[in-house]
């Protein structure tokens, strides 16, 4: 190590005596030198840096504002909406129960139209019913008129008879109709 520092003295001999303002002077004048040369090489690309920073701070600025203003609209329209949710939702119910009165009044409507063409149905189903058994009716009458009438021929009949049996066959056949 004592080597070190005599090596250090050759190279480095010891400096004259300065006055301390001498130093002082100089080391401000070095100071001076390396901020010119630092701003003289740096300053573009640290304006360049800044200006993009500012620019990205400003744009970010910008976001946050915008994004801001649309959570905030959002917001105000969610409020709005729930300020309506009981007049929408008694107005859905309100439209429901008008719905279900309509529906009601369709299904009676429908059911009274379909009882009136069954029972229209089952009337002319009556009234063929009614035709089918006069017409077998008169047609057994006409057959024990015949029958009567050739038991009457057998017998000799008399005027009395004959008009004692056309009145009994025009009475049955009134009954008829």
């Amino acid at each position: 190590m004592v080597r070190g520092l005599t090596l250090s003295q050759k190279l480095f001999p010891p400096a004259e005596a300065h006055s301390p303002w001498k130093d002082t002077l100089w080391q401000t004048v070095n100071f001076i030198i390396l901020v010119a040369v630092l701003v003289y090489f740096l300053r573009k690309p640290v304006g360049k840096y800044l200006h993009r920073r500012s620019q990205k701070i400003k744009e970010d600025i910008d976001l946050a504002r915008r994004d801001r203003e649309e959570a905030s609209a959002k917001l105000q329209e969610i409020k709005e909406r729930l300020s309506r949710l009981d007049e929408e939702l008694s107005a859905f119910k309100k439209g429901i129960l008008q719905e279900a009165q309509r529906e009601r009044k369709r299904v009676l409507s429908q059911a009274k139209q379909e009882a009136e063409e069954l029972l229209k149905a089952t009337n002319k189903k009556i009234e063929s019913e009614v035709k089918l058994a006069k017409r077998r009716l008169q047609e057994y009458i006409a057959g024990l008129s015949v029958e009567e009438a050739e038991r009457v021929l057998k017998g000799s009949l008399t005027d009395k008879d004959q008009e004692a049996l056309i009145r009994k066959y025009l009475a049955k056949m009134e009954e008829l109709q």
